[in-house]
This record gives structure tokens, C-alpha cells and sequence, in this order.
């Protein structure tokens, strides 16, 4: 592990067009991040033997093949910058192959409209291949037993991508690679806690039939918006077949605010997560149920995001010996993002003290409504999901 001036608590993996170093960056203070290197690119030829990714680059415009066959016949007609990304998420049985090989060809193609407000532009691949790449790079950083804190700051976001179908500006699942990754490791069971204000209709879809993976999302009530996104985010989709109870989807009513957000966390989440027998969690931040987003209207503040993330590595911590990966999401407000994100970091951390003041600091609350939606899934829940009872 990295030695610096504080304990490392954490480390943040920024996707920025090179290649992530994988030498141990320089700890300052609890939070770490990986820099850019682009002397490491001849580290990519140890990819060649894993199925993880450490990093990529986002500057390689040569046309790419469909990629066709098992991880195991990588050749040197490969691109070994590029292509090791999609190869590496084709062979993750998370996204199909058809559907990988269908976004190759949109790119090489120039780009292609996928879905209402969701276009793969030239540039977007590059762009979502980095993104899940930094997200495994994450997870393996956990794996590897080098930290049990890792964030992922990635764009596009992942979790509305479904194994066959993007949808709401996401092409790959990155939080849905990297819990695969995790799986297919040495973890058993994940617990994913999606916080975004849209369903995480895509990671749900991706483990709808698996019990080895407890997905939760507290999201506003939006149902279905098209072809693209068909599933409602309603209470009664609790998965099926093996997985059926291991999707608790939690609907909140617009204008939550911190202690709705706080209520559902205590009555829902953490009574599911600490019966589910998970090894890690899995948080996946959106920034766009703040009070002011343009795209939400859930109203959480800095501290409703401080005491989600508290509230996250207290289970981790009781639960999981600690290990959390955090997955960015959305987020539209462009300043009070930021701001909201540094307070879940805060709380994940668990600083005693608030390091940033809330430049808005108060938003008028009442949860009363908030708290007879949550008694009413509860309910459901514990008539409906088997390893609740």
C-alpha cells in the first residue's frame, strides 16, 4: 500500500484521455488519486493474461473488427490499446457480444442514434471504453487487496445500460462490469445501492435473474419513459427465477429531501443489505437528486449525500470488512454537484467534521409523505421477498 502524510482511506481513478498509471500513486491526506502516465503504455501487454482492465487510451482512431471468440485468443493483430477494453467487457457476461459488436460498428461507422436522447457520437466509444475500463481498474484495486475504497469518476454514466440496449446517455454498465468482475473473482455476493435520481434500470436488468447479487435503488417515482427503458422501477419488479427478491426497487415521491432519503436508508436498505450475505457494496452516485438538479426534484442536500455515505461505510464496515466501491452516475447542476459529491466522499470517509460548507445550507423538508411511501414498500417487501421474512 501507498505510504504518505495520512492514511489511505481511498483512492479516485479519473478517467482523462492517457492512461491511469498502474504504479501506486502518492498518498496526500485520505484521498488518493491516480494520475495520468503516458510513459506505462508498454504495462498494457500484461493485460493480455487478466480479465481486468488497469487503464486505456482514448486517441486510437484506427477502425476496430468485431471482436469474435474467447478472451483467450487474443492475438497481436489485436489493437492492444483499444481493443483489450471491449474484449474484456465482451467476455464479462454482462453486455452480450452482439451488442458490443453492434456499438463497434455504430463507431467505426462515425456514430449511430440509439435511443430518444441518446446518440453515439464520434468520440463516445472512445469515451464509454475509458470509463469502464477506469471503473474495472477500481474494482481490481479492491480485488487486489491494495485498498477497500475506491471511487470511479467517470462520464458517460453506465447504470442505465442494459446487456442488449443503451439507454439514458449510457452505452456500457460500468458499476454492472465491475460487480461481474467481482463476481467472477472472489467475491460471492455484491450489494449494489444506486442512489441516482433514474432507476438504475440497467444494472437491475443486467442481474434480475441472480441471487448472488442485491440490487436497491431509491430513485423518483418516473415509470417507464420508452422502448428504450422499459422497466417501470416499481416496487413489484423484485427479479426472477434465482433472483427473484434480490431487486428492491424504492420509488420515492418527489421533494424526499435528507430525511425521507435518511428514513428510507434505515427502514429499507440497511435491514435488506445486512441480511443479504454480501462480501462488498457497491454505491452508485448521482448527483442529480439534489434539491436544485434540473433533472430530479428529491431535494437532498450536502448532508442528506454526508449521511447517505456515512450510513454506506457503517454497513461496509460491520458487514463487509469495509470494501466499497463508489460508481459515478448523473448529475446536472454543474457547481452544486460538486458539492453534493464531496459530501458523499465525506461521509464514505467518515470525516467527523464537514469539510466544505453547504453554500445553500437549508432546504424547507417534509417527510411525512416520504414516510408512509417507505412503511408501505416495507410492507410489500416483507409480504413479497422470501430472504426478508
Amino acid at each position: 500500500m501507498p505510504k504518505g502524510k495520512g492514511k489511505l482511506s481511498m483512492i479516485i481513478l479519473i478517467e482523462n484521455g492517457y492512461l491511469i498509471s498502474n504504479a501506486p500513486p502518492q498518498a496526500d491526506g485520505d484521498v488518493v488519486t491516480a494520475q495520468s502516465d503516458q510513459s506505462k503504455v508498454s504495462d498494457l501487454q500484461l493485460l493480455a493474461g487478466h480479465h481486468y482492465l488497469r487503464g486505456t487510451l482514448a486517441h486510437d482512431n484506427r477502425p476496430r473488427q468485431p471482436i469474435t471468440g474467447e478472451f483467450c485468443d487474443l492475438t497481436s493483430e489485436l489493437d492492444p490499446v483499444a481493443d483489450l477494453i471491449f474484449i474484456n467487457i465482451a467476455c464479462s457476461h454482462f453486455h452480450t457480444q452482439d451488442y458490443i459488436n453492434e456499438l463497434v460498428e455504430a463507431d467505426r461507422k462515425g456514430g449511430k442514434f440509439i435511443c430518444t436522447g441518446t446518440f453515439l457520437n464520434p468520440g463516445s466509444w472512445d469515451a464509454a471504453l475509458l470509463a469502464a475500463g477506469t471503473t474495472l481498474s477500481a474494482m481490481q484495486y479492491i480485488l487486489d487487496g491494495c485498498g477497500k475504497i475506491a471511487y470511479a469518476l467517470v462520464r458517460p454514466p453506465g447504470h442505465h445500460a442494459q446487456p442488449t440496449q443503451a439507454d439514458g446517455y449510457c452505452f456500457l454498465n460500468n458499476a454492472g462490469l465491475a460487480v461481474q468482475l467481482g463476481l467472477n473473482s472472489r467475491f460471492k455476493k455484491v450489494s449494489v445501492i444506486d442512489i441516482d435520481v433514474h432507476y438504475g434500470n440497467g444494472t437491475a436488468e443486467g442481474f434480475y435473474c441472480s441471487d448472488r447479487v442485491l440490487t436497491i435503488s431509491l430513485h423518483m417515482n418516473h415509470g417507464s419513459w420508452g422502448p428504450s427503458h422499459p422497466q417501470k422501477g416499481s416496487i413489484d419488479e423484485l427479479g426472477e427465477g434465482d433472483g427473484f427478491g434480490y431487486n428492491l426497487n424504492i420509488p420515492l415521491p418527489n421533494g424526499t429531501g435528507d430525511r425521507g432519503y435518511a428514513y428510507a436508508m434505515a427502514k429499507l436498505v440497511v435491514p435488506s443489505v445486512e441480511k443479504f450475505e454480501r462480501d462488498m457494496i457497491v454505491l452508485v452516485v448521482g448527483q442529480d437528486s439534489s434539491a436544485f438538479d434540473p433533472n430530479g426534484r428529491q431535494c437532498l442536500t450536502m448532508e442528506g449525500y454526508r449521511k447517505i455515505g456515512r450510513k454506506v461505510r457503517e454497513m461496509a464496515d460491520k458487514y463487509c470488512d469495509g470494501c466499497i466501491l463508489i460508481v459515478q452516475e448523473g448529475g446536472y447542476h454543474v457547481t452544486y454537484s460538486a458539492y453534493c459529491l464531496h459530501a458523499t466522499l465525506e461521509g464514505v470517509l467518515n470525516n467527523p467534521d464537514p469539510l466544505v460548507s453547504d453554500p445553500i445550507a437549508y432546504y424547507p423538508e417534509d417527510e411525512a409523505f416520504t414516510t408512509e411511501v417507505v412503511e408501505s414498500i416495507k410492507r410489500y417487501q416483507m409480504d413479497k421477498v422470501p430472504f426478508l421474512k
